[in-house]
């Protein structure tokens, strides 16, 4: 007799301890020898002993690991499974591993066709969701193992809805059957009525099975599309996961395209949806190196649902940074495409997509004219603020085939009375660091254009005198800096409250001197020097000066239109 079989014998009065020995032994063949030496010796019931070690606190992933590769060298007692899979049920629910159930069933049924005959009759009587799935994998275990024919029934259970757990198994076990074309039809003809009912218990079964099916029988294609139309949060969840899923060819076809289009209606607050078209459009990026799709999606998007005020940017994330990342050209052709649009709730959108190396697509810039451009550059300075965004795309209407002195003058144009105006000094040093670089015509025109006429304000500006009004005394300027201090001060202490490093550390005040030092082995290390780190942000002078003005500024050139240029 083996070691390990006198350890697992001793134990048979501990169930805890009996699954966890049963754990321990991850070699698979291994495993099976020993409880199979075991039966040879003593019949055990393996779910008796599972469910008294549930009752003592192990482990159920523990538990249904081991069974799930020895429950046919089990006792099979019907209501011991039976009690043992209600129990899985209602404590694997939304648990990732709970698939690992039906393995039980399926190993049981694999292993003994009189056993799996007579537990599918047991579990026809119960109408309880916990069986459902069991119901799926008996059928599929005599049918295709033990090739009793399942199909009359699954048929029958389609036809006649009433029963919604065998109509709900019969859905989930057709996908994994080995059926003839003849019998595909008959089921595509089935799913479409009961598509109709608008039963969701139906619906995301449906969906799920007919996205296999469509792999050998491509006119289940049509029953994702039917499937989408049926028009609620749930329903949508489960096809944005669908179309997660595929890649490749599928991705290229019209079915696609549908399903995609019919999330339209999909809501800000429906986080999971969000998420798996986000990956959706990713794969699309990848196999198709195309933004029009995606682009087309948008607008459909923002006129049907509210991502426009609120836009679920942190779900979307991933995708943004993605076509930045990898696709950079496609990202300004997106950008241009918003911009050269009339529909303003794709600009509400604009801002984050935008980063400070995107410019204008060539390919489109060529078709644009004068108007277009006036249009564009008023949505790029009615929407952006920072200077890096607003300077790169305008300087990129310079790369415009047959670019005009019309179009150069509107550049220039920017430059002086609005970009130089709000960034007077980032617009000057730019301009200044690439003057004496290799330039084209164009380019040189703008560059010596905008300095001369910035200096020139600059200038005029210098001659002006600082009103008396607006410099603080010595004491208010005292005051306002004490302020600042003690505003610094409170937000770093609030912070360190929750900082986790904070906690795990000795916190010692210092004036003046060293930086940080630690105590190590009873001895203390020597203290780093003080580093001082800084950020700053240019504010536009407008939003100092005349922020009103600005404010209204900006809000024409968002409601201005092409036809008024």
């Amino acid at each position: 007799m083996s070691k390990k079989k006198i350890e697992l014998l001793k134990v048979l009065n501990s169930p805890k301890e009996f699954y966890r020995l049963l754990f321990d032994i991850r070699n698979e063949t291994e495993l099976v020898d020993l409880c199979t030496e075991v039966k040879n010796e003593i019949e055990i019931d393996y779910f008796e002993i599972a469910i008294s070690a549930i009752n003592d606190g192990q482990n159920i992933f523990l538990l249904t690991h081991a069974l799930e590769k020895v429950a046919h060298l089990s006792i099979l007692n019907k209501s011991n499974i039976l009690s043992f899979y209600e129990i899985l049920y209602n404590q694997m629910q939304g648990d990732l591993a709970g698939g690992s159930q039906y393995n039980i069933t399926k190993i049981i049924c694999d292993n003994n066709k009189d056993f799996a005959r007579d537990f599918l009759d047991t579990l026809y009587l119960i109408n309880r969701e916990y069986v459902t799935f069991h119901i799926s994998t008996t059928i599929v275990s005599l049918h295709n193992i033990h090739n009793i024919n399942q199909y009359a029934h699954i048929k029958s259970f389609l036809a006649n809805t009433e029963n919604i757990i065998r109509t709900k198994s019969a859905i989930n076990v057709i996908d994994k059957l080995n059926i003839n074309e003849q019998e595909s039809e008959e089921m595509y003809l089935l799913f479409e009525n009961i598509i109709k009912k608008e039963n969701l218990e139906f619906n995301y079964l449906i969906i799920y099975t007919s996205n296999y099916l469509k792999d050998t029988y491509p006119a289940f294609k049509n029953i994702l599309v039917k499937s989408s139309q049926f028009e609620n949060d749930n329903t949508r969840y489960h096809i944005s996961k669908i179309l997660m899923f595929n890649k490749k060819e599928f991705i290229k076809e019209d079915w696609y395209k549908e399903c995609l289009f019919l999330l339209k209606n999909t809501k800000s607050k429906e986080l999971g949806t969000i998420q798996n078209i986000a990956f959706a459009f990713n794969h699309i990026l990848e196999e198709t190196n195309s933004i029009e799709l995606i682009q087309d999606f948008f607008i459909l998007w923002l006129e049907n649902s509210d991502i426009s005020s609120n836009f679920p940017e942190e779900k979307l994330d991933f995708f943004i940074n993605e076509l930045s990342r990898k696709y950079p050209i496609l990202l300004n052709r997106f950008i241009t495409y918003i911009l050269n649009n009339e529909n303003i709730k794709l600009h509400l959108i604009l801002h984050h997509f935008i980063s400070s190396n995107v410019i204008l697509d060539k390919d489109i810039l060529d078709t644009l004219s004068y108007k277009d451009l006036l249009f564009i550059c008023r949505k790029i300075l009615g929407y952006l603020y920072q200077f890096e965004e607003q300077k790169s795309l305008i300087l990129s209407i310079l790369e415009k085939k047959d670019i005009n002195k019309n179009d150069i003058n509107l550049i220039n144009e920017v430059f002086i009375n609005y970009i130089g105006d709000d960034y007077p000094h980032e617009t000057l040093e730019y301009f200044k660091s690439i003057k004496d670089k290799k330039l084209n015509k164009n380019m040189r025109v703008v560059c010596t254009t905008v300095i001369k006429h910035l200096e020139s304000i600059n200038e005029s500006r210098k001659k002006l005198k600082r009103l008396k009004e607006l410099q603080p005394s010595t004491i208010e300027s005292r005051e306002i800096h004490k302020a600042n201090t003690d505003s610094i001060r409170k937000a770093m202490d609030k912070a360190q409250e929750k900082s986790l490093f904070s906690q795990l550390t000795t916190k010692i005040l210092i004036k003046y001197g060293k930086g940080n030092f630690s105590n190590y082995n009873n001895k203390y290390t020597k203290p780093t020097q003080m580093q001082k780190i800084s950020t700053y942000m240019t504010i536009p002078t407008s939003e100092r000066a005349h922020p009103i003005h600005k404010s209204i500024e900006k809000y024409h050139f968002r409601l201005a239109k092409k036809e008024n240029a």
